[in-house]
């Protein structure tokens, strides 16, 4: 091996590296379903890469939401390469819907 050259690792157990942060921002959403009794929904969103998670505040008894919130994920070489989003109607009780 020439000096230069450094040694590469065979474990399962690599280390992970940060590649970059992914940057998102949730402005809005139009004419979701109503999911409430009353017409309206609770919506939010969450988000997912790999094992990182975030979610949005719950804004209530809309269907026409604006979050305006920013989001920053970090990215690593061993990270999935798909973002999960997902749009969910809050339930004070019991599990939340998804739309």
């Amino acid at each position: 091996m020439d000096e230069r050259e450094t040694p590469r690792s065979t474990s399962p157990f690599q280390e992970k590296h940060l590649t970059g942060i992914l940057s998102i921002t949730l402005v809005e959403a139009t004419n979701l379903r109503p999911m409430n009794k009353d017409g309206s929904s609770d919506p939010y969103c969450k988000f997912k890469l790999g094992h990182q998670k975030h979610k949005s505040k719950v804004l209530r008894r809309t269907l026409d939401p604006v979050w305006k919130e920013r989001f920053e994920i970090r990215v690593y070489s061993d990270s999935s390469s798909v973002l999960e989003i997902s749009v969910y109607d809050y339930e004070e009780f019991g599990f939340s819907d998804n739309f």
